[in-house]
């Protein structure tokens, strides 16, 4: 009977050791992944930055514009850009787009299209190159300051209207004079 109580106390206290092993591993362990830092994982549902994919497109649309590039030199708008660099540079100061199509169309640029004034703008703004800086002043290099004095334009220099335009402007709204009609 000693034996077999002998014998049980042994299988406990290897137990024990075992146990008390399988504890210290334990707490090595824990101690060793405090120790580092745990990367940070990202949430489950990540709600896309809005704000940064707008800017982000804003900077890809401002980019396909032809900043920095040239075009082909055989294209209309690398014409139109070798004639509006010329006049503007002869004039020293914004033109207005009216002023700036009748020059360009003098020097034997064609401007196709149903609005051929309409169509040098839009040349003008994807050449990247020029501003409006307003309907008064005119168009100018984007990279240059204004010159003094550019924006005092009167107000006999406002851009005429296109001719349809005019013509619908005759004081009648539905074929009917404005003012009482007695």
């Amino acid at each position: 009977m000693a034996d077999s109580i002998l014998k049980k106390a042994r299988a406990r206290r290897d137990a024990a050791l075992q146990e008390a092993h399988i504890w210290e591993e334990f707490i090595r362990r824990y101690e060793e992944l405090k120790a580092t830092p745990a990367p940070a994982a990202p949430p489950l549902f990540a709600m896309p930055d809005i704000e940064a994919s707008l800017q982000a497109a804003v900077r890809e649309r401002e980019n396909k514009r032809l900043d920095g590039r040239t075009p082909p030199p055989d294209s209309e708008l690398a014409k139109t850009i070798a004639v509006v660099d010329a006049v503007l540079d002869e004039r020293g100061q914004p033109v207005l787009l009216h002023e700036l199509y009748d020059e360009v169309t003098r020097r034997g640029l064609a401007i196709s299209g149903k609005s051929p004034r309409a169509n040098l703008g839009a040349r003008l703004s994807n050449a990247g190159k020029y501003v409006s800086l307003d309907k008064k002043t005119g168009w100018w290099f984007k990279d240059r300051p204004c010159p003094a004095g550019a924006s005092d334009t009167s107000e006999s220099e406002v851009e005429p209207k296109d001719k349809d335009a005019k013509e619908a402007d005759n004081g009648e709204l539905f074929d009917a004079p404005w003012g009482n009609a007695a």
